[in-house]
C-alpha cells in the first residue's frame, strides 16, 4: 500500500511539516506510531519496513509512504521557457534535453522531478550529478502527475497509483 499526502507549508515550516506529515501518513496507513529515522546514506525511513520520501516546494509539502522502496519529488511549475532550457542543458542528459526541447513548459518539470525522485529512491541524493544519468535508461517506473501548479513524480519498481490525501497543518 502506498499513501500520497500533501500539506501547505511555509519556507520556515517546510521541514517540520514534512516530518509531521510523514509521521501522520504512516500512522494512518499502518494504524500504529512509527519512529522516523535515517539509514546509513541519510535517507529517511520508518521502523517496521515502511519507506518514506519527503519533498517540499513553494508552499506545499509532500510525503509518500510505502512498504516498497520509493523516491518522490514535488516542484512548483512555471517559469520562462528559455531559462528552463538553459537549466535543462546544464543538468539533463542529452536524450532528456532533446525531449524537453520539444515542449519546455510541459516537459522540464516532468524530467526534473523524475531525476530528483530517482536519486531519492537510490539514496544517492545529490552525490550523483544529474547529467551523469538519464531517467530514460532506468529500470524503474516514474509516476508523474500535476497537482494544481506543482509537478509530482514518484519513482518505484512499478507504477504508483493512490489517492492524494490533502491535510492542513492543524490536522497533523
Amino acid at each position: 500500500m502506498t499513501g500520497i499526502y500533501l500539506c501547505p507549508c511555509t519556507k520556515e515550516t517546510e521541514h517540520s511539516i514534512g516530518r509531521a506529515l510523514a509521521e501522520y501518513a504512516v500512522r494512518v496507513i499502518s494504524g500504529e506510531r512509527h519512529t522516523l529515522s535515517h539509514d546509513a546514506r541519510g535517507k529517511p525511513c520508518f521502523d517496521g519496513g515502511w519507506h518514506v520520501s519527503i519533498s517540499h516546494s513553494h508552499g506545499l509539502c509532500l510525503a509518500v509512504i510505502s512498504h516498497r522502496a520509493i523516491g518522490a519529488d514535488i516542484e512548483k511549475t512555471g517559469g520562462d521557457p528559455e531559462k528552463l532550457l538553459k537549466l535543462a542543458a546544464r543538468f539533463f542528459a542529452p536524450d532528456e534535453l532533446a525531449y524537453v526541447k520539444e515542449s519546455p513548459e510541459d516537459r522540464f518539470y516532468e524530467i526534473w522531478t523524475a531525476k530528483e525522485s530517482f536519486v531519492k529512491y537510490t539514496g544517492e541524493g545529490f552525490s550523483r550529478t544529474f547529467p551523469s544519468f538519464s531517467v530514460f535508461d532506468q529500470p524503474l517506473v516514474f509516476s508523474h502527475f500535476i497537482h494544481g501548479d506543482h509537478a509530482v513524480t514518484i519513482c518505484a519498481e512499478s507504477a504508483v497509483s493512490a489517492k492524494i490525501i490533502e491535510k492542513n497543518e492543524w490536522e497533523l
